[in-house]
């Protein structure tokens, strides 16, 4: 596998989320769009399928948790030595989203069956022990027993549990989400500067890593849907917007250009479209415009953002879509077919990362029964 840490095919589900029946690439007309979109969604189920089949599923005469890891599923593993670690906070949360996606446009079970198993696994992560007030309602980065958390990834756990709230219907993921936020605001911000600490100590109030790090803004976008679900302004007000107003102090020059040159700014640009949703003040979409243009200027002809060929293509092109859609909302009019290339090249190089080549059965070939893969397939 070239990147199983790309468990992010579909990530960001809350920002783009929309509920629809099941749809089967079967009963797609063969167009050159609807063609390309029968591939991103086969694509799409290989990732689901690769979530489900790696998810530690163990259980102790069939009804007991057998270990900690129940529900997680692999993060990282790498063929040459057989080094591998399982999903930490975020990326079983992410995973839990792109589920979730799947199983709406799908209907498939199993793929409803492995994020209520995550969900397990991600509530564990939770501190609610109340004799230390410091601790309380944070998420553990990695495991039960870790002493730590990064706080971004913290922030991306509460899309998680919005998305099994949205899914369930179940009060206590709201609860956990508001817990986190909560937790956050109160402690997670460096009273020095005003900007998230790169990680938080549970074990003792010294040792911060207060590394300022441009990606801590995404933590905005979670918080705006908390705000959206739950109409409490605080979330936007201490949380989403001023997000955005300490990353335009130490991240955006003047002149609303970016000082940073990055491909993955872990939607700090996308947090910047929620407060322009939200207050029409148009520095913000300045903002954003300015950093698409950037990321356009700087894009390979693969469609790799530059530097490198991380999972930054997937936040640039969420960018874009999220930047179309708002266009749209509030009548502004943009360059459609530009950006519409520019999300379309995104997309050509994400496929190239997903490894398609190994042996492999999986239902995902009978839902695309018929459908031209443009030279992908399956044995």
């Amino acid at each position: 596998m070239r990147n199983v840490t790309l468990l992010i095919l579909l990530t960001a589900a809350l920002i783009i989320y929309q509920p629809s029946s099941a749809l089967h690439a079967k009963d797609l007309k063969h167009s050159n769009t609807e063609q390309y979109n029968a591939c991103i969604l086969y694509s799409a189920m290989l990732a689901g399928d690769w979530l489900v089949n790696n998810q530690n599923k163990k259980t102790l005469y069939e009804t007991d948790y057998f270990n900690g890891d129940y529900g997680r599923w692999l993060y990282e593993y790498k063929i040459t030595d057989g080094f591998w670690r399982g999903s930490v906070c975020w990326t079983t949360s992410t995973g839990i989203m792109d589920l979730m996606m799947l199983y709406q446009r799908t209907g498939r079970s199993e793929y409803k069956d492995a994020l209520e198993r995550a969900a397990v696994y991600l509530k564990s992560l939770q501190i609610l022990d109340a004799r230390n007030p410091r601790n309380f309602g944070a998420v553990r980065e990695m495991s039960q027993l870790d002493n730590y958390i990064f706080p971004r990834d913290g922030m991306t756990t509460v899309g998680g549990y919005l998305t099994l709230y949205r899914f369930t219907k179940d009060a206590e993921y709201l609860d956990r989400a508001k817990m986190y936020a909560d937790w956050y605001l109160k402690y997670a911000l460096n009273p020095e500067t005003g900007w998230p600490y790169a990680s938080f100590p549970f074990n003792n109030t010294t040792d911060f890593n207060k590394h300022m790090g441009y990606y801590q803004a995404g933590g905005g976008v979670f918080l705006y849907h908390l705000y959206k679900t739950t109409g409490n302004r605080k979330y936007f007000d201490d949380g989403t917007k001023y997000l955005a107003d300490k990353f335009f102090e130490y991240f955006i020059n003047d002149d609303s250009s970016w000082k940073l040159n990055y491909n993955n700014d872990d939607f700090g640009a996308i947090t910047l479209l929620c407060v322009y949703r939200e207050t029409n003040d148009k520095k913000y979409w300045q903002a954003v415009q300015n950093r698409i243009d950037q990321l356009i200027a700087s894009q390979r002809q693969d469609g790799a953002p530059v530097p490198g060929n991380t999972g930054g293509c997937y936040v640039a092109a969420l960018t874009a879509l999220n930047m179309l859609d708002l266009a749209k909302e509030k009548g502004i009019e943009v360059d459609k077919p530009r950006l519409e290339k520019f999300i379309r090249r995104c997309s050509d190089f994400a496929l190239t990362l997903q490894e398609t080549c190994l042996l492999y059965t999986s239902d995902a070939a009978d839902e695309l029964d018929g459908v031209d893969l443009g030279g992908r397939r399956i044995i």
